[in-house]
């Protein structure tokens, strides 16, 4: 199996925690001989840039900050982001119980879309995880139609992940 580039999709605004399961999924993939592609906007959208965000609320009218960051999210995060999920074999979306995302859901319909209609190819291996610790039933619909697998724990996905998606497994079984 040739190296595989994932994007690694999930909330950023509204949790402090965007960051860990993306370093151990990062891992996680470069252990199986795979690639994490992850969001440019973290670099913007952790601490430092949620205080700059915060300042522009206080120091400008609505339509400023409106302006203000509907330029600079075009100009710098989703325009890498977007390239990024082009350019990526699959998608792991982690949505985490109760903290609301708007990207992630857009990453999932482009990655989607470019899987299934552009780059579609017989016999492939689905390439659309979605982890979540939120109930069947709390799923949005569109987020269940983009996935080819919805994990309910990280467990499960690595366990499923590493029978389906090793390269260091597959060379050891081609050599012996």
């Amino acid at each position: 199996m040739k190296k595989l580039k994932f994007y690694l999709a999930g909330p950023i605004q509204f949790t402090d925690d965007f960051m860990n399961w993306r370093e151990d999924i990062r891992d996680f993939l470069e252990e199986l001989g795979h690639e994490a592609l992850l969001p440019w906007g973290e670099i913007f959208h952790g601490k430092k840039g949620k205080a700059v965000f915060n300042e522009w609320t206080e120091e400008m009218s609505s339509v400023e900050y409106l302006r203000r960051v509907s330029k600079y999210m075009r100009t710098y995060v989703m325009k890498w982001d977007l390239k990024a999920v082009i350019k990526s074999d699959g998608v792991i979306c982690y949505l985490p119980k109760g903290v609301p995302t708007s990207g992630s859901h857009g990453e999932l319909t482009l990655i989607y879309y470019l899987l299934h209609h552009k780059k579609r190819k017989k016999n492939r291996s689905p390439r659309i995880f979605v982890v979540t610790d939120e109930k069947l039933e709390d799923l949005f619909y569109w987020v269940i139609g983009c996935s080819d697998r919805v994990f309910f724990d990280w467990k499960s996905f690595k366990k499923y992940f590493k029978e389906h998606f090793s390269n260091k497994q597959r060379k050891v079984k081609n050599n012996g």
